[in-house]
């Protein structure tokens, strides 16, 4: 992000939000990257404001906060919660699983609820998932070398 908005800012590692957040709130850091149900109480009493989303596109659910690529060129950073099966488990146990979740994600009532925590949410098969995976490990990763990370 500091490269695509050319900016300079020191990495400090936190094991979640549940950690980087009260250090956001207690002006250890500046900046933090959150998911929007962590932020809710922070930003409606006024100790938290979100910049913007780390997507590419503006979020379906909070639509008036900017995408961080208005910003930074071809930044995007979203990240992506699935459910997983071990290696091994039968195709028809996968495919009854993939499809009871995506029924479950299509649901107008479950899609409501999502969007109302900040979740935009997509339900594919593991076809899907695997490309949308491997497309942000490449994208971690590439971040990661241009930052200078190491694994610890």
């Amino acid at each position: 992000m500091a490269h695509s908005l050319g900016i300079n800012v020191k990495h400090v590692p936190f094991k979640g939000s549940s950690a980087s957040i009260p250090a956001l709130i207690g002006n250890q850091v500046d900046i933090t990257f959150a998911s929007p149900p962590n932020l809710t109480g922070f930003v409606q009493s006024g100790k938290a404001r979100i910049l913007a989303t780390n997507t590419l596109a503006r979020s379906k659910a909070n639509p008036d906060i900017p995408a961080i690529s208005e910003y930074a060129k071809n930044f995007d950073f979203g990240f992506t919660v699935v459910m997983l099966a071990k290696k091994g488990t039968p195709e028809a146990y996968r495919n009854r699983i993939s499809d009871s979740v995506k029924k479950a994600v299509n649901d107008p009532e479950v899609k409501s609820k999502l969007e109302k925590a900040g979740v935009d949410s997509i339900a594919g098969g593991p076809a899907e998932l695997a490309a949308k995976l491997a497309s942000e490990n490449s994208r971690v990763i590439a971040a990661a070398k241009l930052a200078n990370l190491k694994p610890e």
